[in-house]
């Protein structure tokens, strides 16, 4: 619009004013309207609120491997052995991720009931969270409860995954000793050499592999400082320039840890 005169732009202004009012009251219209149409969620009933307040009672204590306080609940109400909260959190679950674990908790909620495998929302296990943080004793009492080894999380991670992307060589020892299965990623962060030269010798292209997040088994084995696993992979031809999802690659990687024999070995410019 071509604007002749300050008459003209004044009205232009207006004009506009007024629109850009209209168009926030239209928002707002839309916003209420929006509400409005939603239904509201129904009060708790008592019966709720007592469910609710026991289950959070017992996921408390069993965070605090409060042994005795999880007995007293446990006694008033034994289906609160399995009791979850929104994210799906067991008592066993909170048991499992205390900063001091209790075994003789562990062992008391499987006895009295707890499913083992209880499912997170992320897919995790407490058998994930357990090798993650390389509990070997309660890794063995959810393993002789009948845990899934090979459970996958949604990202498709399995318990020797969770062991080897924290760097917990024994965990991971333990779980390949009761048959968890490995893949070439695993092998590459473990730095199991003989394993990760058969995964290449069946398949050579899995050198070139790329998990969830884009990365390579030269990734892993670089960003695990494991220097004979990086040596495997570059002699079957691994792209040290594969850029994975966000463009690190593994010279990024090589670069970044300053470990001096991966950084000579990767010949990064």
């Amino acid at each position: 619009m071509r604007l002749r005169n300050r008459k003209d732009a004044k009205c232009a202004a207006s004009w506009l004013g007024s629109a850009g009012l209209l168009t926030v009251l239209l928002g707002c219209l839309i916003v209420f309207i929006g509400c409005a149409m939603t239904p509201e969620k129904p009060p708790l009933t008592e019966a709720q609120k007592k469910a609710f307040l026991e289950a959070n009672a017992i996921l408390t204590a069993c965070t605090a491997s409060d042994i005795e306080q999880v007995k007293a609940l446990l006694a008033k109400n034994p289906a609160l052995v399995n009791a979850r909260n929104d994210v799906g959190e067991t008592p066993l679950w909170r048991a499992v991720v205390a900063v001091h674990p209790s075994e003789e908790l562990v062992k008391l909620l499987l006895q009295r009931g707890a499913v083992v495998d209880p499912v997170m929302s992320t897919g995790e296990t407490p058998l994930h969270v357990a090798a993650g943080k390389g509990r070997k004793e309660l890794v063995l009492i959810l393993l002789d409860h009948g845990a899934n080894i090979n459970a996958r999380s949604r990202a498709g991670w399995t318990p020797l995954h969770f062991a080897a992307w924290t760097s917990r060589s024994e965990m991971a020892d333990v779980l390949l000793a009761h048959g968890a299965e490995i893949d070439v990623f695993e092998a590459a962060a473990l730095g199991k050499t003989k394993t990760l030269e058969e995964f290449l010798r069946r398949d050579a292209k899995s050198v070139q592999a790329t998990d969830e997040k884009g990365l390579t088994p030269l990734h892993w084995a670089v960003l695990k400082y494991q220097a004979e696993a990086v040596r495997v992979l570059l002699a079957h031809k691994a792209d040290p320039f594969a850029p994975g999802r966000t463009g690190f690659s593994p010279c990024s990687a090589a670069r970044e840890s300053k470990h001096a024999k991966i950084v000579e070995m990767m010949r990064c410019p």
